[in-house]
Order: structure tokens, then C-alpha cells, then sequence
């Protein structure tokens, strides 16, 4: 708790509010500059977690604190099972990086997890996280396992960089037919 504080400190700008930044480095919300994170009870994945999103929604209304503060500080209330399949739903596909390497990043991550997510759901925690340039090509593909969707995802980057298909979306296509043909 100590570090958390001294954190906290650290992140103190002149308006006396404290701004966390996401990795983008927007900010994501403001925290009042005297605001101490309550005593919660920390959800580990055990019992029902929307009686633990109740209560952590009440104890922080108390505090004061809006959604957007809400949200960003949830994690803080999550421990054991819980906090690690935050950390995995959280996983995202960057940019510049490969089918490849993400794969391996997300597996890396999945298998610090003793109670993983069924195979179903961590296909679809893989479709949630990656780049839209990858994912319009195979979101409706009904999948029977894990390995199909590595491998048909190995086939979408490999087709993309072959110039195969497209790097754009359906709507970026149609906007462009539709302004060569007016």
C-alpha cells in the first residue's frame, strides 16, 4: 500500500489532481488529489462477481468517484484468478507487431493461469485483441479450436502481405467505389 501511495505522489500535477495515462498516453481519468483508495475487499475469481461489482460500485460513489474513475481503478479491487484474466482480456495486438509474436505473447500470458477460460473463450478473447486489419478477416468464422484459429490467422497476414487481400476495411472499399464512380 506504501507504494501505491508513493505512486500516487509521484503522479501529482499542478492542479493538485492525479492523471493516469493509458499506454497511448491519452489521459484516462483524474483523481482527486486527497483521494485514498478504500479498504475493498478484493474479488479472486471466487463467489459472484457482480456482488462484488455492487459493492465496489457503492463504496466508490461514496468516495465520490465517477465511472470513468471507477473503471480505471477496478483492477486494484482484483486478486489471484480474477486479476490475471483481467491482465489476459487485456492483451491487445500492437500495431507493428506479427501474428506471430502476438501469439506468443497471449500464450505466454495464458499459461501463468491455472484456471484458464474454456478454449471458446479464449478464442474469443484472441478476436477481440487483434489488429481490425487481421480481425475483419475472420470474425465470422465459426472456429472448432484454438489451433484453427492460430493457423488461419498465420494464412490472413501471410495473404495480406502477399497482396492477397486488402490491408483496408469493407467500408474504406465501399467509400472508395462510391467516390470513383460519382
Amino acid at each position: 500500500m506504501d507504494r501505491l501511495e508513493q505512486g500516487l505522489r509521484q503522479l501529482r500535477t499542478s492542479d493538485k489532481a492525479i492523471t493516469w495515462e493509458d499506454f497511448n498516453g491519452v489521459p484516462m481519468a483524474s483523481l482527486p488529489a486527497k483521494f485514498r483508495m478504500p479498504e475493498i475487499e478484493r474479488y479472486t475469481g471466487i463467489g459472484c462477481p457482480r456482488i462484488h461489482l455492487r459493492l465496489y460500485s457503492t463504496i466508490m460513489r461514496a468516495h465520490g468517484l465517477n465511472g470513468a474513475q471507477m473503471i480505471m481503478l477496478l483492477p486494484m479491487s482484483l486478486s489471484g484468478a480474477a486479476q490475471r484474466w483481467r491482465e489476459l482480456e487485456a492483451i491487445r495486438q500492437r500495431s507493428d507487431e506479427s501474428v506471430s509474436s502476438f501469439i506468443s505473447r497471449w500464450r505466454g500470458k495464458i499459461a501463468e493461469i491455472i484456471d484458464r477460460p474454456s478454449e471458446r473463450d479464449q478464442i474469443q478473447m484472441v478476436l477481440r485483441s487483434l489488429q481490425p486489419r487481421i480481425a475483419r478477416h475472420v470474425v465470422r468464422v465459426p472456429f472448432a479450436d484454438f489451433g484453427s484459429l492460430v493457423m488461419a490467422l498465420y494464412d490472413v497476414e501471410d495473404g495480406i502481405s502477399r497482396g492477397l487481400w486488402t490491408d483496408s476495411s469493407p467500408s474504406d472499399i465501399k467509400w472508395r467505389l462510391q467516390v470513383n464512380f460519382s
